[in-house]
């Protein structure tokens, strides 16, 4: 039952459950969309399609254009051909929908060179139904078609269209288009052709365009050729010296250029080549004809040559160089002119012909020696032409058919008397030279010399062979030292023998040189020398301890050194040097007792006897005895023979008694203390004061007033004491004084042992003082009889005032002010007495001149005085001019009567002494009117001003200006 069951749920799971039953695919193409149908049972389950995007993977296909659902989803139309997924529930089936035609195409678009035929078309179809029929049409003609027609090369500049059909007929095209770039063209060619023989003074200018250029700077390559050689250019890569270019238009210009037919060669980026050639040519040549000024017989006769023309050229100059332009006087022969174009600054030199009558030719045959250094070389004259036979043949005493290598003069002198001379060179063939080189033995005495040879010289080929020795043809090898015979041959059986030395370096030999093995002194040193005999030079000299040098300076021990020549040979050598032992001392002592003295003693061992000693106490002998403090370090030097030291040194302990003295400054007393003895006592302690007079005993000191103390402490024992001083201070940081009050500070600030005494140096007794300027004491006493004293200085009391005391001279402006006195000294506060009884400060005062008084009285009542003058009327206080034109500006001459009294008179007087002006007080200031009240004319005026009341009286001018 159980069973059936089972069953019976499975078969409702699988007619429940949704099924593909039958799907199929329609493809994209011209003919219609691309579809995917599909049957399915139980539709009520969800259907989701998907697309495989190629950028971004599985997308929902409902996102896509062109695409279209059923209404139940089970069918999709499509117009985006590629793969497809569906889901329905757990169910995934993939589907592909196939691609419409379509094709591919590449093409060179662009040909190299103008009407080249190297165009590239290839076209792939893709997707539809292959097979594809391809068809090609050159503008609208159709040249070509098959199943596999893909691909053209050999292409012209052109439009092409390919149409690709497939199976079904579906149909696609697509069109390629072939360029030519431009004719590679020269526009305009200008030539500079030269203008004086042999130089390069010639250019040529080419303008260019078409073909493909590099690029705008170095648009392309260009050749200038003549003769097969390539002499200027200009490349990417390097340009030659006499190269320049314009950019708009584009020119290039080669300068510097010599006559000649030149090829010039252009070449674009795509290797088109232009080729242009051009002729630059030059002046042709002078011709120049010349005379004497009276025939010459002989070849050896002289006269004057002169230039008769010149032809060719155009403006020009010409001469003889030298100093004589005109005419040269010379035998025949041949001789420079100069030619100087002066249109073009051009100069040639052109030779000119001096011809002789009778001249002499001669024509020999020079045969030369056959081995170098015999005298096989002739001279022989064939014939003489010319001159006057017959001839006598001169050959200077030498034999011409017996010649050895060298330069020989003939003379030929014909019957009138003419000489012809000639000097011939007789030539002999090279030496013939072995050439060898040596290798001997790096070392004396061994046996792998060699010598190599390349023989050179003599006639065409050389044979040779060696006499003895062993190796080849052109070497010996495994040679000891001694003499090797070659024997040289060549073609015409000239011989030479060679005898080669060859020879080994000296044996080396090192000797080790000291000036003294055995030292008298530990630590001397002496020189060592390397003596080197024999090897080669240069060489390698290396010590046991890695020195390189020579010459050393060393000390003892065992030395050795290797030397090893520039061959690599090596020879050994070694030295003992020794020495006595280093100087070393050591040191024994005994302490100092409380009564006994110490001991020291040295003990030796090693140096260079006699032994010295000196001992810190000037002693000299090894031991000392009776050591007593204050010394408690002996050190000894010690010296031998050779000048060696050492020192030591020695610390004595002597009895030691170390005490402490602790102040209290609270109770003013003073303990001792023991910090470090050798003994344990008992001990005896006894305080002193200044005087050292005894004022208590005990650890503990009595009260301690402010002073100098000592205490003494006693061991009992080894009848040993120690004192120490005691320096009493109180702690009074300010003193006992507030010197500013004249007072003594109140108790709280004092040291603490109240009630206090006072006693001031003017006798007052208590805690203030009114004293006055001047140095001062105060001394005040404790309970306990000790007393402190402070020295001080009341500073004297300095006035001064503002304004100073010479108030006022020649200030008309400020006839009041105010006057303040200030003091500094004394005590403060200070109170002001001025002349007249008043104690304002600052006081006001009308000015008038005299001498005048104040007072100022400190605290202390101590009183200070100072005087001040009001200054009165001098010439220089005077107005020299006034404008009495009543403008209202410096009208009348103002003199300002706080420096006048009512009875003082001013008196003014014309230039003959007439007095125009009188006053008494000077009330009313003159206006340059007379006693009439007329206008005095403008001038200088006298003035005489009496003050009166015992100051002088005031003469000077004044000028009225109108």
């Amino acid at each position: 039952m159980k069973r059936i069951f089972i069953l019976i749920l499975l078969l409702f799971s699988l007619i429940s459950k949704s099924q593909i039953i039958n799907d199929s695919v329609r493809p994209y193409n011209c003919f219609h969309d691309g579809a995917i149908f599909l049957e399915i049972i139980n539709l009520p389950q969800i259907i989701t399609w998907y697309y495989d995007n190629d950028s971004i993977g599985w997308i929902e296909a409902d996102t896509i254009n062109e695409l279209q659902f059923s209404a139940n989803l089970d069918s999709v139309i499509i117009q985006q051909c590629g793969s497809y997924k569906v889901d329905i529930g757990s169910t995934t089936k993939y589907y592909w929908i196939a691609c419409p035609l379509g094709v591919r195409g590449y093409h060179q678009n662009i040909i190299g060179c103008d009407n080249d035929s190297n165009g590239i078309v290839k076209t792939v179809a893709y997707a539809g139904s292959s097979p594809y029929l391809y068809e090609w049409y050159i503008n609208g003609v159709l040249f070509s078609s098959g199943q596999f027609d893909t691909i053209h090369n050999n292409l012209v500049e052109s439009s092409y269209q390919i149409i690709v059909t497939d199976s079904i007929g579906c149909i696609d095209t697509t069109i390629a288009n072939i360029y030519s770039p431009p004719a590679l063209l020269i526009d305009s060619t200008t030539y500079n052709h030269i203008n004086c023989r042999g130089v390069n003074t010639g250019s040529i200018r080419y303008a260019i365009s078409g073909g493909k250029q590099y690029a705008s700077s170095d648009q392309y390559d260009c050749f200038l050729i003549i003769e097969n050689d390539t002499v200027s250019w200009v490349t990417r890569d390097s340009i030659s010296y006499n190269f320049s270019s314009n950019v708009s238009p584009y020119e290039i210009i080669f300068d510097s250029l010599f006559a000649g037919n030149y090829i010039m060669s252009i070449i674009d980026s795509f290797g088109c080549t232009l080729n242009d050639t051009f002729t630059l040519i030059e002046p042709d040549p002078y011709e120049t004809f010349a005379s004497t000024t009276f025939p010459l017989l002989c070849n050896s006769d002289s006269g004057y040559l002169k230039i008769d023309s010149v032809l060719g050229g155009g403006n020009i100059l010409y001469g003889f160089i030298g100093p004589n332009t005109d005419s040269i006087y010379v035998p025949s022969g041949w001789y420079d002119m100069y030619i100087e174009d002066l249109d073009f600054n051009c100069i040639d030199t052109v030779p000119v012909r001096c011809y002789a009558q009778y001249e002499i030719n001669v024509f020999e045959k020079i045969n030369s020696v056959l081995c170098f250094g015999d005298q096989s070389g002739s001279i022989i004259i064939d014939s003489i032409i010319g001159g006057n036979t017959p001839y006598d043949i001169q050959w200077g005493g030498v034999d011409n058919l017996a010649l050895s290598a060298g330069v020989y003069l003939l003379h030929i002198v014909d019957s009138i008397g003419c000489v012809y001379s000639e000097e011939y060179i007789v030539s002999e063939p090279n030496q013939i030279l072995a050439n060898e080189i040596f290798y001997p033995s790096s070392c004396a005495g061994m046996n792998y010399g060699s010598i190599s040879i390349d023989v050179a010289g003599g006639t065409g080929e050389l044979s040779y062979y060696w006499v003895n020795g062993t190796g080849t043809s052109d070497s010996l090898y495994g040679l000891s030292d001694g003499v090797y015979s070659l024997i040289v041959t060549d073609s015409i059986t000239c011989v030479d023998t060679f005898s080669l030395l060859l020879e080994s370096p000296q044996l080396l030999d090192v000797q080790l040189n000291v000036i003294d093995s055995m030292l008298l002194c530990n630590g001397a040193s002496t020189i060592a020398s390397v003596v080197i005999l024999g090897g080669t030079s240069p060489y390698t000299i290396l010590w046991d301890d890695g020195d390189s040098s020579q010459q050393r300076v060393v000390g003892a021990g065992l030395y050795s050194v290797i030397v090893q020549d520039a061959s690599g040979c090596e020879s050994v050598a070694s030295v003992l040097i020794t020495e006595p032992d280093s100087l070393s001392i050591s040191m024994s002592f005994i302490d100092i007792s409380c009564s006994n003295g110490g001991l020291a003693s040295v003990s030796v061992n090693g140096g260079t006897p006699p032994i010295n000693f000196l001992w810190n106490t000037g002693d000299t002998t090894q031991t000392i005895d009776s050591l007593f403090g204050p010394i408690y370090t002996y050190f000894v030097r010690v010296t031998d023979d050779c000048g060696a030291l050492v020192s030591d040194t020695v610390y004595l302990v002597d009895y030691e008694l170390i005490t402490e003295v602790y102040y209290n400054d609270s109770s003013h007393t003073a303990q001792v203390e023991v910090d470090s003895l050798n003994s344990s006592g008992p001990f005896t302690y006894e305080w002193l004061n200044f005087f050292e007079d005894s004022i208590g005993e005990g650890e503990v000191s009595p009260i301690l007033c402010e002073g100098t103390y000592y205490v003494l402490t006693t061991d009992l024992s080894y009848d040993c004491f120690v004192v120490d001083t005691v320096i009493v201070e109180y702690y009074l940081p300010i003193g006992i004084l507030d010197i500013q009050n004249t007072t003594a500070h109140p108790d709280s600030i004092l040291w603490g042992f109240e009630p206090y005494t006072y006693l001031w140096d003017n006798g007052e007794v208590s805690t203030h003082a009114d004293i006055c300027p001047g140095p001062h004491w105060l001394e005040i006493t404790d309970k306990e009889g000790c007393m402190i004293r402070e020295d001080f200085i009341i500073e004297d009391m300095i006035i001064t005032l503002d304004p100073p005391s010479v108030i006022l001279e020649c200030n008309l402006e400020n006839l009041d002010f105010n006057l303040e006195a200030s003091a500094i000294g004394g005590v403060e506060p200070y109170s002001v007495e001025w002349w007249n009884g008043s104690t304002e400060n600052p006081i006001n005062l009308g000015m008038s001149p005299g001498s005048f008084s104040v007072s100022v009285i400190d605290d202390n009542n101590c009183i200070q005085d100072t005087s001040f003058i009001i200054a009165s009327m001098t010439a220089e206080c005077i107005p020299d001019v006034f404008t009495p034109n009543e403008d209202g500006i410096n009208d009348t001459w103002s003199l300002e009567d706080t420096f006048l009294y009512e009875d003082s008179e001013v008196r003014i007087y014309g230039r003959f002494g007439s007095l125009v002006f009188h006053s008494v007080g000077y009330h009313e200031q003159w206006d340059g009117k007379n006693e009439k009240e007329k206008d005095v004319p403008a001038g200088v005026y006298f003035y005489s001003i009496e003050i009166g009341h015992g100051f002088d009286q005031i003469n000077g001018t004044v000028t009225i200006l109108r």
